[in-house]
């Protein structure tokens, strides 16, 4: 079958076109009813796929971005402020805040150690994936999924798993050999937008962060593609999760 509105070719049965992401109307559908667009487009190194889903590749330096480790020590200090006041309430509540007093030095030395030890840490797993954060994302009109890769994952293989997926439908059995393309994941976040609870948009790292209540996940895209990727999920978070933007 052909697109109805860039005419190329594009597998049966398609949901979408994988050239122009134009949606493909059935009989009986109203353009009415067609998914949302944002009103730019991605780059070619973004697949708008057939089952509707965009997908993608990221790869940056452990060293040179850090904004893993500072999601560490963020996370870190938020659980040491919580025990640090318990502390001090329980000091004031049984009369003993000059004990808190008097050890403020230990437990700032401890604060710096542990912050020391994160970092040894960090720069530790940082080798062992050879300094690389190799990531693939999935995004649709519900949610987006944080794909890690292992530092063996190349870009080839982002490619071949991106092919893989493109034209992709109900019953193809590209979507298996695309599925078994990611058995060799370390680990996976998923976000559904409607849950979002706080949005930070952090440009200078290509990073899009998504609070959830408990759960936070980090969206990286490349510049030519950041800002269709801000916008697109922008639209579908709740109105007070964009103060940050």
């Amino acid at each position: 079958m052909f697109c109805p509105e860039c005419g190329k070719e594009i597998p049966d049965n398609s949901i979408f076109c994988t050239f122009c992401g134009a949606k493909i109307l059935r009989p009986g559908e109203s353009a009415d009813e067609q998914v949302p667009q944002t009103s730019s487009r991605p780059s070619p190194g973004i697949e708008l796929c057939g089952d509707g889903m965009y997908r993608w590749y990221y790869e940056f330096s452990m060293l040179k971005n850090p904004m893993i480790l500072l999601t560490i020590l963020s996370i870190f200090g938020v659980i040491f402020g919580i025990l640090f006041l318990f502390m001090v309430v329980s000091a004031v509540l049984s009369g003993d805040i000059e004990d808190i007093v008097e050890n403020f030095v230990p437990i700032l030395l401890f604060l710096v150690f542990f912050a020391a030890l994160i970092l040894i840490s960090y720069l530790i797993v940082s080798a062992m994936n050879g300094w690389k954060y190799i990531v693939l994302f999935e995004m649709n009109e519900e949610g987006v999924r944080h794909i890690q890769q292992p530092k063996q994952f190349q870009k080839a293989q982002a490619l071949a798993w991106l092919s893989a997926f493109a034209g992709v439908v109900g019953g193809n059995p590209a979507g298996g050999i695309g599925r078994g393309l990611l058995v060799a994941t370390k680990s996976e976040s998923y976000t559904a937008f409607q849950n979002v609870k706080k949005m930070k948009s952090i440009r200078k790292y290509h990073t899009i962060k998504l609070n959830e209540t408990l759960e936070h996940n980090q969206i990286y895209a490349e510049d030519k593609d950041y800002d269709f990727v801000l916008k697109y999920i922008a639209d579908r978070i709740p109105e007070q999760a964009k103060r940050n933007l």
